[in-house]
């Protein structure tokens, strides 16, 4: 397993804690949502907005990737999701919530078809990165393994979102 440099070490390492993060808090952040008061329709329009804005950001995200460094793109969607979290922290004003929510795809990364459970911008330089990092020969086995890893990370990331109660009982 020559093939499997450092490099792609980290970026399966790093997409599995992403992912793992992003699962557990995609269903915390709904309960989140729930405890504010936030009403059924209003956790679905929140999330629904976030996921549409997934989509958006993930196609400018597509170019941003291939006119800048690729580390520094990522690095920016990732802040984006900190700051986000920490306006939260501090505020439960449902319009900075649903902003917030937005910019920060929280609640939107629960799919993304054959992205291993993950979506978004992030998966996009991921996927980008792994092929720059892979050899020709073994770049679909790579993949394969990013998706196997992807969605198992986000399968235990979901599954901790019960240990509070767990924990509780």
């Amino acid at each position: 397993m020559a093939w499997l440099s450092r490099e792609i070490v980290v970026l399966l390492a790093a997409g599995a804690l992403r992912n793992l993060a992003f699962a557990f808090y995609n269903i915390v952040f709904a309960i989140y949502l729930s405890k504010l008061g936030y009403d059924t329709l209003a956790i679905g329009s929140v999330l629904t907005l976030s996921s549409i804005s997934g989509v958006l950001q993930t196609l400018l995200a597509s170019v941003l990737f291939d006119r800048y460094p690729r580390k520094w793109v990522m690095i920016f969607f990732g802040s984006l999701t900190f700051l986000a979290s920490l306006v939260f922290a501090f505020t439960s004003d449902p319009i900075a919530v649903a902003t917030m929510s937005a910019l920060g795809l929280l609640g939107a990364r629960a799919g993304g078809s054959g992205a291993g459970g993950m979506g978004g911008p992030v998966m996009v330089g991921q996927t980008a990165m792994l092929a720059d990092q892979s050899p020709a020969r073994h770049r679909n086995v790579i993949f394969a393994v990013n998706a196997i890893v992807l969605t198992v990370a986000g399968s235990v990331g979901a599954l901790t979102a019960a240990l509070p109660d767990v924990v509780q009982a």
